[in-house]
């Protein structure tokens, strides 16, 4: 077996090295453009919903509830357009560290580090990644869901398929738009069972408990909300 190029620690620190330069390359630009359509229906929103108008009653809002918050709570704090971009700019950050853990994970620590800098340095992504939209957040969360799904499919312990669901969960509640991960989840799951030396209805038994493990998680979460 090759001897990997570095080993976790210096991968820890490259991704911390990244992770800073992301970060301050993006927030030097972070109010270097002009408002976008849908950035400043959110704002308004946002603003509105701050001034006592209850959402969806009062104030058409087209997304999910908990992206609400991320644009309220900043605004009712600071007042500020870059408190806002700047939330964002943190959930771009958790998006870059987990596709790096992934790649990590997936073919090794160089693989991992290469992937985290193609993602920082895409120039569609540095646009998004500062802008006020749903898509950031939610794809942040639904990438360490995967991530901790990887976890589940290498070492079978259930509370990681427990924290991919809860993670996706709160990514549903800012924009479903990461629903299909639900399907390469799925594919991990009856990986792992499948290549598993034991008998048919075993395999069988074992994916059905996973499924439900991870469906109830994720189901779980906005009924608490619900009742809360």
């Amino acid at each position: 077996m090759a001897k990997p190029p570095f080993n976790k620690f210096v991968f820890v620190v490259l991704l911390a090295a990244l992770l800073f330069f992301s970060a301050w390359w993006r927030w030097l630009w972070l109010d270097a453009f002009i408002w976008g359509a849908d950035e400043g229906i959110y704002l308004m929103v946002g603003r509105l919903v701050t001034a006592g108008f209850r959402p969806y009653s009062e104030v058409f809002f087209s997304q999910m509830p908990l992206f609400l918050e991320v644009v309220r709570l900043p605004l009712q704090w600071s007042g500020s357009v870059s408190a806002v971009r700047g939330v964002i700019l943190c959930f771009a950050l958790l998006e870059i560290g987990g596709v790096a853990f992934i790649g990590r994970d997936w073919d090794g620590n160089l693989a991992g580090l290469a992937a985290g800098i193609f993602l920082s340095l895409a120039p569609s992504f540095f646009y998004y990644s500062r802008t006020v939209i749903a898509d950031v957040p939610a794809v942040a969360l639904s990438v360490w869901a995967s991530w901790a799904a990887l976890r589940f499919s290498r070492t079978g312990y259930r509370r990681w398929l427990v924290i991919s669901g809860v993670l996706l969960a709160l990514s549903f509640l800012l924009k479903l738009l990461p629903i299909y991960v639900v399907f390469w989840i799925a594919l991990l799951i009856i990986q792992r069972r499948w290549t598993a030396t034991v008998a048919w209805s075993e395999r069988t038994r074992l994916a059905g408990q996973d499924a439900l493990y991870f469906g109830l998680s994720i189901v779980l979460l906005p009924l608490l909300g619900m009742l809360l």
